[in-house]
């Protein structure tokens, strides 16, 4: 039997598309070096403005570190498949600057950490039909109209006062005859193209301003939900099955 709860409205079909945007161009003189990624660095230089071109992929037990002011830049569709760990941190005014390209965490991601990150186009994202294990972490970020949309089965999505203008994506993915053990907490952010949370064992939504079409929460085992300012659109709780809503 399914069940549900939906507070004012109808629910929409919600899909995901995503479209690669160009990168902004670069100012003459700036210099330019290829994104390190086989072996660890600490990058730190403000001066310089790190390229990536195409598909690449920081291997398990590779750490790639930014640090504030640095801008990385993706060309050619540019994809960063994080396997081992990407960190980077800004600081309040010095912040780092992402443009045109889309972080992926890989299966087994070690670490992805983003703090105090300016994004334009791009997006953190699963690719279709693949799912993560392991720690995302996306504090005091602004994503624009960038997506972040990731499957995860194990392991947990933090998000921390971060700014979305799309609609922000969180699914759990069960592997073959068990229940996820994935966990995701939203809070303190400001969500202006709504959020879509499903099927994650353990989710915590705390005070967060709402501002999308939907808020949608899907078959989510235990949730949390409070203190959140949902300012239009339509609010859901939905479970396929009767009795579920008492994690709720």
């Amino acid at each position: 039997m399914k069940t549900a709860y939906v507070v004012r409205g109808l629910l929409l079909p919600l899909a995901f598309l995503l479209f690669p945007c160009p990168a902004p161009p670069v100012a003459a003189g700036d210099a330019e070096t290829p994104l390190p990624v086989e072996k660890s660095s600490l990058l730190k230089d403000r001066e310089t403005i790190y390229v990536l071109e195409g598909r690449k992929t920081i291997p398990a037990g590779v750490e790639i570190t930014l640090q504030k002011g640095v801008r990385l830049v993706g060309r050619g569709g540019a994809v960063l498949v994080v396997e081992g760990q990407f960190v980077a941190h800004g600081i309040e005014g010095t912040r780092i600057d992402i443009s045109g390209v889309t972080i992926v965490p890989g299966d087994e991601v070690q670490q992805l950490h983003l703090d105090r990150c300016d994004f334009a186009g791009g997006g953190v994202v699963t690719e279709p039909d693949r799912s993560t294990d392991g720690m995302i972490t996306l504090e005091n970020c602004d994503f624009g109209d960038a997506p972040v949309d990731v499957a995860i089965r194990a392991g947990k999505v933090k998000l921390m006062s971060i700014q979305c203008g799309s609609v922000l994506r969180v699914r759990g993915v069960a592997p073959p005859d068990k229940r996820n053990k994935a966990e995701a907490s939203i809070r303190t952010s400001s969500l202006r193209g709504g959020v879509d949370i499903q099927g994650v064992d353990d989710v915590t939504v705390r005070g967060n301003q709402i501002r999308g079409a939907t808020a949608f929460f899907k078959d989510n085992r235990t949730l949390a939900f409070d203190a959140n300012t949902i300012e239009a659109g339509t609010l859901a709780f939905e479970q396929s099955e009767a009795g579920n809503f008492k994690r709720t």
